[in-house]
């Protein structure tokens, strides 16, 4: 947006005012706040640029909520991470961070994913037990698992291994977010930037090749914006292998991508989705919390999350589902 819309600054101002950092409105006052009347695809899109803009979220969308009178949550996005090393510390030409210590908050923070076929990681990024992986971790054919096993510090005296349920997915993109049934806190590593990312800036990829956990690869950023089918990736030359797929990339700013594949034989080929493609996703899934989320319907088809009120199809795709079964199990009709 090139400029401040003066009604994004009004709801920062009350959205800071809540010790929660969040606000419920009726969906046609934030709207009309906007100047606008109507809910469209792209006055949707243009009221959520304004407020990303600001620093915030909506879970306002083009089936949520089903009546403008119904209220939508604000709330801020999912912090910036602060940078590890103070700005006062000298800093040697050669080296962007102390990646000891970047690496010693990743690996508590990143978490083994199992199914019956595969093996996988993912991270934290809420205390609460909000998780990010790669979608095909969980993948069943061309459905979705809704229900993973979760080991929590794998490897490490404290390991524990709980429930994590799925909530929401994309296909395309390739992620996915769910939350584990067990009381928090839980180790988290912040949301850095991968706009800020440059040409051969170091960078580690943290997960469990081969079911090997706590693994950490150095490398470089090759190309901090690599356009393939459609999407910018991170393209980076960190080891990345089998197991890997939804572990963190990350810098000293935080996590910055989600490790999804590789170009076999090609050192420097190694592909990451960047983390502001879902920054809009966990900030929702934070202000709803886990229960909302959790109750919520899930399509396993195509991952789409819908708190509306549940419908016996999927608003996005348009798969029947099975009543009184669950979504996982329900093919499409």
């Amino acid at each position: 947006m090139s400029s401040t819309h003066p009604y994004a600054a009004a709801l920062v101002e009350k959205v800071q005012q809540r010790k929660s950092q969040q606000i419920s409105i009726a969906a046609r006052t934030l709207i009309r706040g906007f100047g606008y009347e109507r809910r469209t695809e792209k006055i949707v899109g243009e009221v959520a640029g304004h407020l990303h803009a600001m620093g915030l979220a909506t879970t306002l969308s083009l089936t949520f909520p089903r009546s403008l009178d119904d209220k939508v949550t604000i709330a801020t996005l999912a912090p910036r991470a602060q940078p590890l090393t103070p700005p006062s510390a000298p800093i040697a030409p050669a080296v962007q961070s102390d990646l000891r210590t970047t690496a010693a908050r990743a690996v508590p923070a990143t978490v083994a994913i199992t199914t019956e076929s595969s093996i996988g990681s993912g991270f934290l990024v809420h205390p609460d037990g909000l998780v990010v992986t790669a979608r095909h971790v969980l993948a069943e054919g061309d459905y979705s698992l809704r229900s993973v096993q979760v080991a929590i510090s794998p490897g490490l005296p404290n390991e524990q291994t709980v429930e994590g349920v799925v909530f929401r997915s994309h296909r395309q993109l390739d992620y996915a977010l769910l939350w584990l049934l067990a009381d928090g806190p839980f180790p988290t590593l912040p949301i850095g930037n991968p706009q800020a990312l440059a040409h051969a800036q170091s960078v580690l990829a943290v997960g469990s090749p081969s079911g090997l956990h706590n693994t950490v690869s150095l490398g470089i950023v090759s190309n901090p914006c690599q356009r393939l089918r459609g999407i910018e990736y991170i393209q980076t030359d960190a080891s990345i292998d089998p197991g890997n797929s939804g572990g963190p990339l990350i810098t000293d700013d935080g996590v910055v991508g989600i490790n999804e594949w590789i170009i076999m034989g090609v050192g420097a080929a190694k592909f990451s989705l960047p983390i502001d493609y879902l920054r809009d996703d966990i900030a929702q899934a934070i202000s709803l919390g886990r229960d909302a989320c959790l109750t919520a319907r899930y399509c396993p088809a195509c991952g789409n999350f819908d708190p509306a009120e549940p419908t016996w199809f999927c608003r996005s795709c348009g798969i029947q589902f099975v009543i009184n079964a669950e979504p996982e199990a329900a093919p499409p009709v």
